[in-house]
């Protein structure tokens, strides 16, 4: 099959998107990521920290940047970010796992902060499907958030 020669590629990708105020195709940030992802030209990539108010605009992403690349967006959020997995492959399913779920690791009364999430996709060179996982925990250096990041790996 033309194009495996040198295996499957798979990129993992924070936007850094907490700072960013237009996450449509015109956002130059957005721009500048759509054409590293156009020059590596991966098989799949999974995003995080993408500004969940602006998640509706990834569609708009794919088709300047990876034209007849599958989506599929997580529909847990943190409340500012969320994640997102595209794939050349089309994408049978996708879950998100943990999105406020209690954690036993957390000594805290609250859930997770952030989700584990994952998408199914139908790889023609593969006998079962690829499943791609892609999580953000809390990053903060405090030591509740140090116990918080424990907790939810």
């Amino acid at each position: 099959m033309a194009g495996w020669e040198d295996g499957f590629s798979l990129l993992i990708d924070n936007t850094h998107g907490n700072d960013v105020s237009d996450g449509s195709a015109n956002s130059e940030q957005v721009r500048a990521i759509g054409r590293q992802m156009q020059g590596l030209r991966p098989h799949a990539i999974t995003f995080y920290e993408v500004p969940y108010p602006l998640s509706w605009e990834m569609p708009n992403f794919v088709a300047p940047f990876l034209p007849g690349d599958h989506l599929a967006g997580n529909p847990g959020t943190d409340g500012l970010i969320r994640s997102v997995i595209f794939s050349r492959f089309p994408i049978s399913r996708s879950t998100k796992w943990l999105d406020r779920r209690q954690s036993r690791g957390l000594r805290q009364r609250s859930g997770c902060t952030r989700d584990l999430f994952d998408a199914e996709s139908e790889v023609p060179i593969l006998c079962q499907p690829l499943q791609a996982f892609t999580t953000h925990l809390k990053s903060g250096q405090d030591a509740a958030s140090s116990a918080r990041r424990a907790g939810e790996a």
